[in-house]
């Protein structure tokens, strides 16, 4: 199930295309929409302003039954920050958020949903799935770490995971973040040649939509002798 995700500037209405004309600044989420959650994994939301000018804005979130941290809390106007919304262990069903943007004596507040599924099966393949990503990442880690240096990823940066659009047949999806990339991870479970893999790296902090992107035709293939991947076109992040 697709769920908005927070479209509505400070003050704005539906009639506004999500920019209040009456504020300073109107909070612009992204992606406005997400699919469900799956217990014990969490989200990442970008936030940005709009217009991109005016100084910056303080912000910040509350929940009762997630823990959300965004960061920066200083976003300057042309900046971009990003929410991390960790529903706590047990929760399903809807999560309300709601954020605080400030600017001087300006406060507005957007609230938001997001949906924690209900079905206890997802999250006993959580364990499995991540291992699995977690081989996929390593094959393409190798290769940029070889071939494009000047990334900075190498077999010792961290990485910390999650899973996204869990209900999609035949391509996986997951997530992983470094301190400076957003890694989105897809594969799709087919018999060579067909069960390619991709990646998109993200910026963090810098960049909305990916940075590059990078295929291996067949996994499978890969394992068995060296596939190096190549560059495609991937226009949108995973969420």
């Amino acid at each position: 199930m697709l769920l908005v995700a927070g479209l509505l500037g400070c003050g704005s209405d539906s009639g506004t295309g999500g920019i209040a004309s009456s504020a300073p600044f109107a909070l612009r989420f992204a992606p406005g929409q997400m699919t469900e959650l799956v217990q014990g994994q969490h989200c990442v939301l970008l936030l940005s302003l709009e217009p991109a000018t005016g100084g910056p804005v303080t912000l910040r979130a509350s929940a009762t039954e997630a823990e959300v941290r965004i960061e920066p809390s200083t976003l300057p106007s042309d900046g971009l920050a990003e929410m991390t919304v960790v529903p706590k262990p047990g929760v399903t069903g809807d999560v309300d958020i709601l954020v605080y943007a400030e600017r001087g004596t300006h406060l507005c507040t957007d609230p938001l949903t997001l949906r924690v599924a209900a079905d206890g099966a997802r999250a006993g393949h959580v364990a499995d799935l991540a291992l699995q990503a977690a081989g996929h990442r390593q094959r393409f880690v190798a290769w940029l770490a070889a071939e494009r240096p000047e990334l900075g990823i190498t077999a010792d940066t961290a990485w910390d995971g999650t899973i996204v659009k869990p209900d999609i047949l035949v391509v996986n999806h997951y997530l992983f973040f470094s301190d400076e990339w957003e890694m989105g991870l897809q594969w799709r479970l087919m018999t060579p040649p067909q069960d390619w893999s991709r990646i998109y790296l993200r910026r963090r902090f810098v960049d909305t939509v990916p940075s590059m992107a990078f295929e291996i035709p067949s996994y499978t293939t890969g394992m068995v002798r060296q596939v190096e991947p190549s560059a495609v076109q991937m226009t949108e992040i995973t969420r």
